[in-house]
């Protein structure tokens, strides 16, 4: 299979979690970095090896040898370089949430089948084997859902200055972390919630700097969340059945132990019932790497995973219906 040129449009800080896997991976090959200062791109090219960098977003679009466009932008800018990139014939993997609303996902969803591209919302855990190893425990293991708890706080220093606590570029716990949250539970619930109670806490600059939320899903399932910019480093998965109970540690940056401590995250589970505890190994490997190689194979038909439109929007529209209730 011949290797997906990537370019990169942006410099920000997420992007260099993406660039070691576009380079090691044989699927991709990145090729060019954009950024609105012509310097910070040639920088960065030059730090990563890349053989070009441009001055403009508009003109990586340009640019014949980009066939897709990795998206890492402030959130409130997505939705509009998503559409420019799928205009310009390009392929798209956008960090998440991929838009500020459903609605505007499942107009650039619609335009990308027009356009015959792949569109994918950067969800890396979704790629992950863990993501489906948790998936089989909870079928096999639990018996009917009863209940579902997840969490993810990351403390962000400086936030004051930080585009994560801007309400123009769509910040806030919630579409930065609570996305996670509300991704798993939607996942292993089997769809939307039926009904949904949202609380915010509010940053001085008017984002939801901590968010919880309730969700009540068919069958009686119950799910509860909880993120935050400004709290202690926390994050973990429960599931309660019938039949016993899942705890995940860490459910949603698995593989990465340079970020999170192995001693508060190994890459395993507990699963307790009526015959006792029991620790179960979970898959390692990076979630980037998983990611970009799955998106590689769907932009040449080989049959890679990329998140469904249906999902990327049913979670948009769980954090529209989230923020309205808040």
């Amino acid at each position: 299979m011949e290797p997906v040129r990537f370019g990169i449009l942006s410099t920000a800080a997420i992007a260099e979690h993406l660039i070691g896997p576009l380079r090691q991976s044989p699927l991709t090959e990145p090729v060019a970095v954009a950024s609105r200062d012509g310097d910070r791109a040639a920088a960065w090219a030059a730090r990563h090896g890349l053989p070009v960098s441009h001055a403009s977003y508009e003109a990586l679009l340009a640019d014949a040898r980009v066939e897709a466009v990795y998206v890492p932008l402030p959130n409130g800018l997505h939705g509009a370089w998503t559409r420019a990139a799928l205009e310009a014939g390009k392929h798209v993997l956008c960090e998440k949430p991929l838009t500020a609303s459903a609605a505007e996902a499942h107009d650039l969803f619609a335009l990308a089948a027009e356009r015959g591209l792949v569109l994918a919302e950067a969800v890396m855990y979704r790629h992950h084997p863990q993501t489906a190893a948790i998936g089989r425990l909870v079928a096999e293991r639990l018996g009917p859902l009863r209940a579902l708890h997840a969490a993810f706080h990351y403390p962000i220093d400086g936030l004051d200055g930080d585009v994560r606590a801007r309400p123009e570029l769509a910040g806030g716990a919630l579409r930065d972390l609570g996305v996670y949250c509300v991704s798993a539970l939607n996942l292993l619930a089997g769809g939307e919630p039926r009904t949904v109670v949202g609380r915010a806490r509010l940053h001085a600059g008017g984002v939801d700097v901590g968010f919880a939320g309730l969700l009540s899903y068919a069958g009686g399932v119950e799910a509860t969340f909880d993120c935050s910019m400004d709290g202690a480093l926390s994050l973990g998965l429960t599931v309660v059945g019938a039949d016993g109970t899942l705890t995940v540690p860490n459910p949603f940056q698995p593989g990465r132990p340079a970020i999170w401590a192995p001693r508060r995250c190994p890459a395993e589970a507990t699963l307790t019932t009526a015959d006792g505890e029991e620790t179960v190994a979970l898959p390692g490997g990076d979630p980037y790497r998983f990611e970009v190689d799955d998106v590689a194979r769907a932009i040449r038909g080989q049959g890679g995973f990329t998140v469904s439109a249906g999902e990327t929007v049913g979670v948009l529209r769980t954090l529209d219906r989230l923020l309205a209730a808040a």
